[in-house]
């Protein structure tokens, strides 16, 4: 699903879809908590919730940036296929 950015005061933000939003368990009001990781692209968005339940560990977040630098574009030609 692809979403556009939009800005609001100092800050871009991004629309949840209300079946996402829905399926997620979350609230107007509802804090979440964002984790990237800049070297492989990658942008994670968690409920404050299950952030707190499950917290990934930093490894295992730099295994998927590595994944995802390491094969990001293969996966991205097999998806326009």
């Amino acid at each position: 699903m692809v979403r556009k950015l939009f800005r609001t005061g100092n800050s871009l933000c991004v629309g949840v879809p209300e079946a996402a939003a829905a399926a997620l368990g979350l609230v107007d009001g509802d804090y979440v908590e964002i984790d990237w990781e800049g070297e492989a692209g990658v942008l994670l968005l968690w409920p404050r919730a299950a952030y707190e339940r499950r917290v990934p560990p930093r490894a295992y977040l730099e295994t998927v940036a590595a994944f995802l630098r390491d094969y990001g574009p293969a996966l991205a030609a097999l998806e326009a296929d």
